[in-house]
């Protein structure tokens, strides 16, 4: 079943398919990257392909279409503060030996300071560990 289920997946016609599957392997989807990245399939918006190729560490591809760094700076700097993918672009240049493009999230702050999210109506939801009820 699994064969069959990422042979389908390998096979993709539609440029629109294969653009899920990108944005799924963008946003961290294991099997979305490995077939991505085997089947050599990019997203068809160009603006995409740099941010794409970064973020599934493909190197040598992204030095190729990316090779001053521009375009992915450009990407990540229309990503909003609270976007993860600014999270995930940061990871990638770490594990990738990199400059990182953009600064991490304010929530990856909020994680690093102990910062709690509660969900407690009225608190914004927001306290260092301290729940109010």
């Amino acid at each position: 079943m699994r064969r069959a289920c990422l042979a389908t997946l390998r096979d993709m016609d539609r440029p629109e398919d294969r653009d899920v599957l990108c944005r799924l392997a963008m946003g961290g989807d294991r099997i979305a990257r490995t077939v991505t990245v085997q089947t050599g399939h990019l997203p068809s918006r160009r603006e995409d392909v740099a941010p794409f190729l970064f973020l599934t560490e493909q190197w040598d591809r992204y030095d190729d279409a990316d090779p001053d760094g521009r375009q992915l700076r450009k990407y990540a700097g229309k990503l909003h503060r609270y976007d993860e993918l600014r999270d995930r672009l940061c990871a990638a240049a770490d594990n990738g030996g990199r400059d990182r493009p953009c600064t991490e999230t304010d929530r990856s702050f909020l994680r690093r300071s102990g910062a709690t999210a509660h969900g407690v109506s009225g608190s914004g939801g927001f306290g260092h560990g301290v729940s109010v009820h």
